[in-house]
């Protein structure tokens, strides 16, 4: 049985929406979330129905069983998972690119502050990209 090498992120893009163009074969991202805020007069909690998360991924070698998850960064608490999914790397060309858009739906966010959404390979972090919710005064 090959050795299994987590791959590398180039990027994780929390992002309102991600399209795959056929003609270049390639991914477009819209809108990316860096912070968030819930529309005039909702408060928290705060359910976002649909965002994505654009991964980046080079080399690794086997196949690697990807999570992205969504947590409160003062109390490391989860607020969202997406739907597993897995990559085959191959014999891992360390040049080789793999891209993946996951869909995260019905998120709640029940409190403001830090988020981060973590791409874990193997239950074991590959990248983190933080996200603020604030609440406008």
């Amino acid at each position: 049985m090959a050795e299994v090498v987590l791959p590398v992120a180039r990027f994780l893009i929390p992002c309102e929406r991600v399209e795959w163009d056929l003609a270049p074969r390639k991914y477009n991202v819209f809108n990316p979330l860096v912070e968030l805020r819930p529309p005039d007069g909702s408060g928290l909690p705060f359910r976002l129905s649909e965002c994505w998360v654009y991964a980046q991924l080079f080399g690794g070698q086997g196949v690697v069983h990807l999570d992205v998850e969504l947590r409160y960064c003062n109390t490391d608490a989860m607020v969202h998972r997406a739907r597993p999914f897995r990559v085959d790397c191959g014999q891992g060309h360390r040049l080789t690119v793999r891209r993946r858009a996951v869909a995260c739906r019905n998120v709640r966010f029940r409190q403001t502050g830090l988020h981060e959404r973590r791409l874990l390979g193997n239950g074991r972090e590959v990248i983190v990209a933080p996200i603020v919710l604030e609440l406008t005064p």
